[in-house]
């Protein structure tokens, strides 16, 4: 048996990266099946085709979390530290986690957004 406080602690470092890159491989996962559901004109092999290279990163990115949660969890979180260290350490990667996924991109959208709407104008 374990107590709520060891089990807590164990994956307060490692949940952060664990959780969101099951969320991407699932949506990974969504989009290579809409491909499949709903491939309109195209053929059902070139519809999952296409699904499946724009899943490609969404796959890449959620193997690179899972593999640093793997190395948190095998190496970090064991140790013995206090409470209070290790839920804030894993607050501060929940917020690394949501602040890079929230951030990431978005210069690339802007530059592409006034670059269409330059070639609108013109």
């Amino acid at each position: 048996a374990c107590s709520t406080e060891a089990f807590y602690t164990f994956v307060a470092g490692h949940s952060s990266f664990e959780l969101i890159a099951m969320v991407i491989a699932g949506m990974a996962g969504m989009r290579i099946g809409l491909g499949l559901l709903n491939p309109g004109r195209k053929t059902l092999r070139r519809s999952l085709m296409d699904a499946g290279k724009k899943s490609l990163p969404l796959i890449f990115g959620a193997a690179i979390m899972t593999f640093i949660a793997a190395a948190i969890e095998g190496f970090w979180s064991a140790q013995a530290m206090p409470p209070m260290v290790k839920y804030s350490i894993g607050i501060a990667l929940w917020l690394v986690c949501i602040f890079y996924l929230g951030l990431a991109g978005k210069h690339i959208s802007v530059r592409s957004a006034k670059k269409e709407r330059s070639s609108i104008e013109a």
